[in-house]
């Protein structure tokens, strides 16, 4: 039977008028031409191939559309492009390869169809299923950081958010490779981050090994990586603010921008030796000051345990002032809210981040521009350092550690912490009693006339 009788130039130009319904190509390919419509204003031309095969027994005759002469066509290479007499000779010759082998061609498109359907299926079951590494952060810190940390996985949360999530959110947690990991903790250590990247290495370890332990990673990219190789092995902060320092902070405070509020905040914080956590969602009610006494719940201490302050004449001054200053609410630090109604206490990284913003080389925009304001001839200093301070001090006034370690609620360990479970109240009062009288003496001093000795670090005047 002749073959390939047609030529793209007379199927381009062929009308159903002069040519009827059908032109033929021979081997079974014969293309339909239709009426003229909106759509095709010369008709479209259909390409079909029809065929015999024999089926149980019996012939079928058959026909089935191969394409639409000018019609988009994706072709094996993956290009759209115009479906041409070509391509509908090729669609012909493959159906009847089938032919040949007793294939009826529509039961074979119809199967490949139905597998195709399948296969995007699965395909689709497989992408809902994919998570990413954002995704599963969510999943860990709903099941796991909620109900394990006291802060809800608070802190947490925010680290992941500052250094771990723009870079990896995204990444599906299937594809985390060690190599990402790398980058991003080699990045917040060329900020001269070493001790935040060595954290964030520790908890992403936390994370990916909680993933795994889910079937939801197969191997832990975290693995082979150690402090060592990521920001190196951390010396531990020594800071501690001289007698010199403590007069000179007195002076700097009430010209550095920081509001009232934040400067009572800065003395307290000295003189209890508290957390900065634990000072931010401080409670009015949580203070006696007819006791003198400062109770801190045990869901806000860093150790789980309730502790007591003893507070002292000059610590009693600054809790006084920051509960007048508190307006209506029932926190000591009142945070900011556009709501009447949302009482909150002052984020602690505010406090943090009001201090450490006058302590810049440089001001960074929108923020405070009294960079330099509170930078200590030491050099800068951290509301932590503040607590350090206290503790330091304390032992110069000859109170003895252990009654310092009861001041900062620090957990015994070993075989004291499980014998040795005095609270030694009346020394714990007598160690803020003296304390508070240091900084009542320092307060005095002319700073003009104050000279630190190396030796034990006094102040004479």
């Amino acid at each position: 039977m002749a073959e390939n009788l047609l030529t793209d130039a007379r199927v381009r130009t062929a009308t159903r008028e002069k040519d009827g319904a059908y032109l033929s190509d021979g081997g079974g390919l014969r293309i339909r031409l239709l009426a003229p419509s909106t759509r095709n204003p010369k008709g479209a031309r259909l390409a079909e191939y029809h065929f015999k095969v024999k089926a149980a027994g019996k012939w079928i005759h058959g026909a089935i559309h191969v394409g639409t002469i000018g019609d988009p066509f994706t072709d094996a290479a993956g290009k759209t492009r115009p479906f041409t007499l070509r391509d509908a000779r090729e669609a012909r010759d493959a159906a009847r390869e089938l032919v040949s082998k007793g294939i009826d061609p529509r039961e074979a498109r119809r199967l490949a169809e139905a597998e195709a359907a399948e296969e995007q299926r699965r395909r689709l079951l497989a992408l809902e299923g994919r998570r990413t590494v954002r995704q599963a952060f969510e999943k860990w810190k709903e099941l796991y950081l909620a109900g394990n940390r006291k802060d809800k996985g608070e802190f947490v949360e925010s680290l992941f958010e500052r250094h771990v999530l723009p870079r990896l959110g995204d990444t599906p947690l299937e594809e985390l490779t060690r190599q990402a990991v790398t980058d991003t903790l080699d990045k917040i250590t060329a900020q001269g981050l070493a001790r935040t990247a060595n954290m964030t290495l520790s908890l992403l370890r936390q994370f990916v090994r909680w993933c795994v332990a889910r079937d939801w990673l197969d191997r832990d990219p975290t693995m082979t990586l150690s402090k060592r190789l990521v920001g190196g092995k951390e010396a531990p902060r020594q800071r501690v603010l001289s007698a010199v320092e403590i007069v000179k902070l007195r002076d700097m405070l009430p010209a550095s921008g920081l509001t009232k509020r934040l400067q009572h905040a800065v003395w307290l914080l000295l003189a209890s030796g508290v957390r900065v956590g634990e000072l931010s969602r401080a409670k009015a009610s949580d203070f006696s000051l007819k006791a003198k006494t400062w109770h801190i719940p045990a869901e806000t201490t860093k150790t789980g345990r309730p502790h007591s302050v003893f507070l002292s004449d000059f610590a009693l001054k600054h809790v006084e002032a920051l509960l007048a200053l508190r307006g209506t609410s029932a926190y000591l630090l009142p945070g900011r809210s556009d709501d009447p109604k949302d009482d909150r206490h002052v984020d602690e990284k505010f406090i943090s981040k009001s201090i450490h913003d006058r302590q810049r080389d440089k001001p960074l925009k929108g923020r405070a521009k009294a960079s330099s304001a509170l930078v200590l001839p030491r050099g800068r200093w951290t509301p932590h350092d503040l607590r350090r301070t206290m503790a330091t001090r304390m032992r110069e006034l000859d109170v003895p550690s252990d009654v310092v370690e009861l001041c900062l609620n620090h957990v015994r360990q070993g075989i004291e912490g499980v014998y040795q479970t005095s609270k030694l109240v009346a020394m714990q009062r007598d160690a803020w009693q003296r304390w508070g009288a240091e900084l009542e003496r320092l307060m005095t001093l002319d700073a003009t006339n104050v000279v630190e000795l190396h030796a034990a670090e006094r102040v004479a005047a």
